[in-house]
């Protein structure tokens, strides 16, 4: 906003005040302020101040220059300060701008030259503008006929090439030279821009001759790298940095007709490598998965100029491991089947138990006088020979059956347990039960099992596990207490042969491994990824798993939230500039209301001041019938983006005022002959504002006839890709005739 000093104004100059205030002015009045501060000073006769010495400071108008309408003296007065304010914005990108800026007068005379000129070759700006010269024999003695030629020559063409100046300590420095002359509207010279940036101090053909060197030291050589290449089975794509695609042998051509968007990521380009599994559509229309390989593609001396990527088909990887998971499935079934089968083995069991105990009960009572096997014995011997044959139903069953008495003497045994202690029945019959020649373990654990069903009357069961003669061998115990009619105590044993069982939990922990092998490959991923990764539960936002990429964003000293109210321990800033809340974080959004998040960028703020740009994603997890059941964010560092982002639209921003200021037309075309920039003289030379021309061609402004004289030159320019140049006599939007030299 301009400002106005009014120091002792007449009255009759309240109108002209009134107006300005009107058009933005902020008008202040007294004396003893300031000058600086102001972009126009009115002041009376008596009190009006000098000039000033070198040009600069506000705009001084005494009340008798006024006269006539006061509306035109105020637009008069609001043209004046905005011209002055446009001078002094373009002075302070010239003393700021870090390349060369010079200004040559018609004469040879050095009129300006901005002070990083110093920084560039050594030399005060003193010293160029006591001697012009000095430009040129700064020069390399090879380049100093081009320079002369382009700054103190007769031409009238601009031009941009690169060259070398001998700095005052005599270092050596690769530079962008530009010079371009200028002439005012009636087409004589008014001086010539120099322009000087610094360039890459490496020659590139010394770059060219090192990747030739690389390559190989003759065409030979280089053809057979071109032809290995080209034999690859996996696809390799390089591109530049501009996106222009470098190197793609066939292997790749078929991503590269499919992929939308970028072929290789963003990261890639900076230096960052990434992997990553793609899905399109194959030759016969089934879906074909590629895993995208992407790193950095650098020159000798490690600066990035592009990125390069390997295209690998793992789509029958994929089909062989879902055959596998299906595999895996079919035999977790097939457990389940056979533990059933177990199941209702036992409940067969329980009901054969039980009926043995009914069937000693209802035997005879055997007389105390009488020889023979004691009262259990004798029950049992009585339930062998009742109607129901239950020593066939016993000697079917496939595990061992063992009745022992209040001493632990064998009563009974069926077919499977003599087979175990490899002895026939009817030498274990009245044997103690420490000499059955079963595995001394298991003995040992039954018998101090059934003594203990014994004194207290509970079963009690178990699994033990040895071998035999160095046999594995895995068995499942049962102990029961029974009692004959008379009630004399004694046990039931059930042994049950576990190999089956160990076969089942011996595959099903093999199955376990290979389904926790790919989650430990991928949790080794997550902990390399050179990317923030952190999980959490839904809906609460308990954070699950944190990788260490996400760790160091704020450092091992910040908690891990148990729920969504205590993430304000993560400190950032949106592009608004309003500091986020817990529920304001992306992983919260995706935690609480299933939102999908997309490269929203947030500036982090960690404890000792340091800031940092990341771009985060946030997507929810969901489960097979749709359902979220946790959600998982990605924090990628962009800060040396952001800031070379920044650097470039700066720059831009400084050249567009730069070219904006210059007096003369100058316009920017792309491809197809449309406007892409025009500064304020060519809108005023062909009276049409920058809105009209912007995205159009001279023929849609102005149509076929009334094109502009230099859109033939331009049609050339972009058909031929060379410079052209001419003099036309062309008429302006005033009417006036001119010459004009494009």
């Amino acid at each position: 906003m301009p400002r106005l000093l009014a120091v002792q104004p007449d009255e009759g100059l309240q109108p002209l005040i009134e107006e300005l205030r009107r058009r933005g002015f902020t008008v202040d009045d007294g004396e003893g302020a300031d000058l600086c501060r102001y972009d126009v000073v009115l002041v009376s006769q008596d009190g009006a101040p000098p000039p000033s010495p070198d040009g600069e400071g506000p705009l001084r108008i005494l009340p008798n220059w006024i006269d006539g309408d006061t509306v035109e003296w105020a637009s008069r007065i609001a043209r004046m300060a905005d011209e002055r304010c446009r001078r002094r914005l373009l002075s302070c990108v010239l003393e700021t701008s870090p390349d060369l800026e010079a200004w040559i007068g018609p004469g040879g005379d050095c009129q300006y030259i901005s002070p990083s000129c110093e920084d560039l070759t050594g030399y005060a700006p003193e010293a160029y503008m006591a001697d012009p010269a000095l430009l040129v024999r700064c020069g390399h003695p090879d380049d100093q006929d081009r320079l002369r030629a382009s700054i103190f020559g007769d031409g009238t063409i601009a031009q941009t090439f690169c060259c070398r100046v001998v700095t005052r300590n005599g270092e050596i420095r690769r530079i962008v030279h530009r010079s371009i002359p200028c002439q005012d509207e009636a087409g004589h010279p008014i001086g010539v821009r120099v322009h000087q940036q610094r360039a890459p101090d490496e020659d590139p053909t010394q770059e060219i001759q090192r990747l030739r060197a690389l390559l190989g030291q003759t065409e030979g050589d280089r053809a057979l790298l071109t032809a290995v290449i080209e034999s690859l089975p996996v696809g390799v794509i390089a591109m530049g940095g501009a996106g222009e695609l470098l190197v793609a042998n066939p292997a790749a051509v078929p991503y590269l007709e499919q992929v939308r968007g970028a072929p290789l990521p963003a990261e890639a380009y900076l230096g960052h490598y990434r992997e990553l599994e793609r899905q399109l559509h194959g030759s016969d229309g089934q879906p074909q998965y590629l895993r995208l390989t992407a790193g950095p593609l650098a020159r000798t001396g490690h600066r990035i100029f592009g990125a390069v990527g390997a295209v690998q088909d793992i789509t029958h990887t994929r089909a062989s491991a879902q055959a596998r998971r299906r595999e895996l499935a079919e035999a977790k079934q097939q457990i389940w089947r056979l533990e059933g089968a177990n199941t209702d083995l036992a409940l067969r069991f329980e009901a054969l138990e039980s009926r043995l105990g009914e069937f000693a009960r209802a035997a005879p009572a055997q007389s105390a006088a009488s020889a023979g096997p004691p009262a259990l014995l004798a029950g049992e011997t009585a339930m062998v020979t009742a109607p129901i044959d239950g020593t066939a139903v016993l000697a079917a069953v496939p595990d061992q059956i063992w009745v022992l008495d209040a001493e632990l003497r064998c009563l009974y045994v069926n077919p499977a347990g003599a087979a175990a202690a490899r002895c026939r029945a009817s030498r274990l019959i009245g044997r103690p039960w420490s000499e059955v020649r079963l595995a001394s373990g298991l003995v040992t654990e039954i018998a101090r099992k059934s003594s203990t069903v014994l004194a207290q009357g509970v079963e009690r069961a178990g699994i033990w596990t040895d071998g035999v003669e160095g046999t594995p061998q895995l068995c499942h115990y049962a102990v029961r207490r029974v009692a004959d009619p008379d009630g004399t105590p004694g046990v039931i044993v059930t042994v049950r042969d576990g190999t089956l069982l160990r076969r089942h939990v011996e595959e099903r922990n093999r199955t376990t491994a290979r389904q926790e092998r790919p989650h430990a490959v991928l949790r080794a991923i997550l902990d390399q990824m050179p990317v923030g990764v952190v999980v959490a539960e839904a809906p609460s936002g308990r954070v699950l798993l944190r990788n260490p990429g996400f760790v160091e964003i704020w450092g091992e000293a910040v908690p891990s939230p148990a729920r969504l109210e205590e993430y304000d321990v993560w400190t950032g800033i949106g592009e608004d500039g309003a500091p986020y809340g817990p529920l304001d974080w992306p992983l919260a959004r995706a935690t609480g209301t299933g939102e999908r998040v997309r490269d929203e960028e947030i500036e982090v703020v960690r404890d000792d001041g340091s800031r940092s740009v990341y771009s985060v994603s946030a997507a929810p997890i969901l489960d097979e019938e749709g359902t979220a059941y946790a959600a998982a964010a990605t924090f990628i560092d962009i800060t040396a983006r952001r800031t070379a982002e920044d650097a470039v639209q700066a720059r831009e921003e400084r050249l567009r005022l730069a070219a904006r200021s210059i007096p003369q037309v100058f316009a920017i075309y792309d491809r197809s002959g449309r406007y892409l920039f025009v500064n304020e003289a060519g809108t005023r030379f062909v009276g049409r504002s920058a809105e009209d021309l912007m995205g159009r061609t001279d023929e849609e402004v102005f149509g076929l006839r009334g094109a502009p004289a230099w859109a033939r030159l331009v049609r050339e320019t972009i058909g031929t890709l060379k410079g052209s140049g001419g003099e036309f006599r062309v008429t302006g939007a005033d009417g006036g005739e001119r010459i004009v030299v494009a």
